[in-house]
């Protein structure tokens, strides 16, 4: 069982100070502490003794205040403090972030006995989201004591809430404190953990995507926020590909995914969007999430669908390299594209979430148009990109499909064949961030064929296609190669197996913080980190506002 101090120690440097980048911006987290680890729970009170707090408000729903929260409210009682608890009735039926939940926690917190000094959260994602809305509602900071390794939005400063039917992402203060106890995570379903793996997976969609999107776009980029999130996506990968097929997963890749699902949240916090932690992989997830959610279907674990993603695009990814952008083509095909007939489109899948979509829409011809040159020019550096995440991208789906993670869209429920080929067509459209779906289409890649094998399961590992766009070309190559061979005999490959193969590692260095001269400001450091200096605009000032779920 480790120390309250030994446990504080893994986030060194990285919570709560001042680090100057040689990004040019300058990162922070506001996270006291982040304890993970055997016994996190017992040091609650030290906590809130530290912090000066004597009462606590704890906020449950019926399953985690049976695993987590008495507990939670066991110690502190233990320890002299007061705690008045609110736990969920839903008969059953699944938790939602929405208005009614707000209400009632808001509720239950103003009318208690005494004003509580601070709010714990007990459980994972919805319960995480309604903690901070609430918590900011009443003026208090809130904790959040973690049920499941299911997801990365622990430490962001968004909450995914539901007003009016309709999701939408709040800006919100991050919890002051983040208990992830191993004796509880372990408790979970297999399932959660697989969904909090496959979150951590999307990182190495993530940053290519981001490298992309910096040559074209000359994108911001930071290569410390990059580099700690490759590290530790490279360690839980390795872990994974160790981890029993069947039953519990031992506690050092617990222990670990519980730190890359904290500092997901804590680099999107550093750069002030979600660059680091979702790419592509997140465009498929989110449009599923939104067609679960219009058409009134249950909702699946958002690290499941995005996993699924993750496979669509480690697939995709390797068909770009030997495809020559045929330049005059794509550009009369950019502009040749209706933008009224796809906005159409769009709000007849989208529905009544499609205003809050529309309003973020980034797919316009004119800068499409602005863009094609560049991509043409990049090509060479953009195959470089793709070249060197291969191996760790193969590797990711050995991991998944090692651990039995799913990985296709006929395994997500409720959606069918007409759904996976609708988000292939629409989903880039979820998000501005520039991605290799949105590059793919600029340059008139075919990228329906990919689509029809993909869904059909006919994917072959790791090829590289031939120019398929141009059509002459290759059919004079083929007459080429039939006049100079004897004709042979018509031998069609049999399907590619599902096999599972040993994983491999090759881990890179984490990024590392060198402390610089403290400035004096109570509890703040200033933190250098060493690294390349590149010139970069300041990040924008944060402000609380509404935007869609979808922009996570």
């Amino acid at each position: 069982m480790k120390t309250l101090e030994e446990m504080q120690a893994r986030f060194d440097g990285r919570l709560n100070v001042d680090i100057e980048c040689a990004c040019g911006r300058t990162h922070r987290a506001d996270i006291d502490a982040v304890l993970i680890g055997e016994g996190a729970i017992k040091c609650v009170p030290r906590l809130m003794r530290r912090k000066g707090y004597k009462t606590a408000m704890i906020l449950a729903d019926e399953n985690t205040w049976e695993v987590a929260g008495k507990t939670v409210r066991d110690v502190i009682r233990r320890s002299k403090f007061r705690s008045w608890n609110y736990v969920y009735q839903r008969g059953g039926e699944v938790l939602c972030a929405d208005e009614q939940a707000m209400y009632e926690g808001t509720e239950a917190f103003l009318n208690s006995e005494e004003r509580a000094d601070v709010l714990i959260t007990v459980g994972t994602g919805t319960l995480n989201d309604l903690g901070k809305q609430i918590a900011d509602t009443v003026g208090v900071r809130c904790w959040n004591v973690a049920t499941a390794a299911s997801m990365d939005g622990f430490a962001s400063t968004v909450a995914a809430l539901t007003r009016g039917n309709l999701k939408v992402t709040e800006y919100y203060t991050p919890p002051e404190v983040i208990i992830g106890d191993t004796a509880v995570l372990r408790t979970a379903p297999r399932e959660m953990t697989l969904a909090g793996i496959a979150d951590m997976a999307a990182k190495y969609n993530a940053r290519l995507d981001w490298r992309i999107s910096r040559l074209i776009n000359d994108e911001y980029y930071c290569d410390f926020i990059a580099d700690g999130m490759l590290a530790i996506t490279d360690d839980i990968i390795d872990l994974a590909l160790e981890a029993p097929e069947e039953g519990a997963f031992p506690d050092a890749l617990l222990e670990r995914l519980m730190e890359g699902l904290v500092m997901s949240g804590v680099y999107m916090s550093y750069t002030g969007t979600s660059r680091a932690a979702s790419g592509a992989e997140h465009h498929f997830s989110h449009f599923w999430e939104m067609w679960l959610s219009v058409n009134k279907k249950p909702p699946i674990y958002h690290g499941v669908k995005v996993g699924v993603g993750s496979m669509i695009m480690a697939d995709l990814y390797p068909r770009f390299l030997s495809y020559q952008i045929p330049e005059e083509q794509a550009r009369e095909r950019i502009q040749a594209f209706d933008e009224e007939k796809e906005i159409e489109e769009l709000k007849s899948v989208y529905k009544e979430a499609a205003p809050m979509l529309l309003a973020d829409y980034s797919y316009h011809k004119e800068e499409r148009l602005k863009r094609l040159p560049i991509e043409v020019e990049k090509k060479p550096e953009i195959d470089a990109e793709i070249r060197a995440m291969m191996d760790r991208l193969e590797k990711m789906k050995r991991a998944l499909a090692h651990i039995g993670a799913r990985t296709r869209w006929e395994q997500l429920d409720n959606i069918s064949e007409k759904e996976a080929h609708e988000a292939f067509k629409y989903c880039k459209a979820m998000r501005p961030q520039f991605t290799m779906l949105q590059l793919m289409h600029d340059t008139a890649y075919p990228i329906e064929a990919f689509e029809d094998e993909w869904i059909r399961g006919e994917i072959k590992e790791n090829v590289e296609e031939p120019n398929m766009t141009d059509n002459e070309a290759l059919e004079i190559k083929e007459e080429a190669v039939q006049e100079e061979l004897l004709p042979a005999a018509e031998v069609k490959p049999e399907p590619k197996k599902r096999g599972r193969k040993p994983g491999s590692k090759n881990k890179p260095k984490e990024a590392v913080a060198k402390p610089a001269a403290k400035r004096g400001r109570p509890r703040k450091e200033t933190l250098v980190v060493e690294e390349a200096p590149k010139a970069a605009a300041p990040a924008p000032k944060k402000k609380k506002e509404e935007l869609p779920y979808w922009l996570l």
